[in-house]
């Protein structure tokens, strides 16, 4: 095991760690330098009517060209967050509901959200230990009837094994099992 100081715990090695949402991101903000860029063209050259242009048009210039970077970064920026914020949302829920008990539900993303590999790893982390529950389960199920196969314990002592076996089995079985 190595050692970390304090400040290097959480440092990533790779610029990119999950290429496409940064790719993602990275085409957004060239939309909106790109978009920026293209208005001080348009009012550096006087918008194609001659040599310049005065005040006022190129502040309504001005104005029109962020009013359209706005609608499109708002519009780009709503439609990426959304695959973003939605699975985070989902990932939520599921949680609560793992943490709740509940073992018998899957997290599914819809298609193009991001985190789908995450999503995966998630579907398989409570699949194991729904695997584990079923595990013990059985093994309860076993120890049952190795108890009532017993021979000398008196039959009152056999019935309460089996009872606090009984229970443990239940407690185990709400996990997986929906209600």
């Amino acid at each position: 095991m190595t050692t970390q100081s304090a400040g290097n715990v959480n440092r990533r090695k790779k610029l990119l760690v999950d290429r496409p949402v940064q790719f993602h991101f990275i085409r957004l903000l060239a939309f909106v330098v790109l978009a920026v860029m293209v208005a001080f063209i348009i009012v550096e050259r006087g918008g194609g009517h001659g040599p310049g242009i005065g005040p006022v048009q190129m502040l309504v210039t001005l104005l029109l060209a962020t009013i359209l970077i706005l609608i499109g970064v708002i519009y780009f920026g709503l439609r990426f967050s959304n695959k973003i914020v939605g699975p985070i949302y989902a990932f939520g829920r599921n949680l609560q509901q793992v943490q709740q008990g509940d073992y018998t539900g899957e997290l599914h993303l819809r298609h193009g959200d991001e985190f789908q590999n995450l999503s995966g790893v998630f579907n398989l982390t409570v699949e194991a230990l729904r695997q584990r529950i079923y595990d013990d389960v059985a093994f309860y199920n076993k120890l049952i009837g190795e108890v009532q196969a017993l021979g000398g314990l008196d039959q009152r002592a056999k019935d309460e094994l089996v009872r606090l076996i009984q229970e443990q089995r239940a407690v185990k079985e709400r996990y997986v099992t929906k209600s």
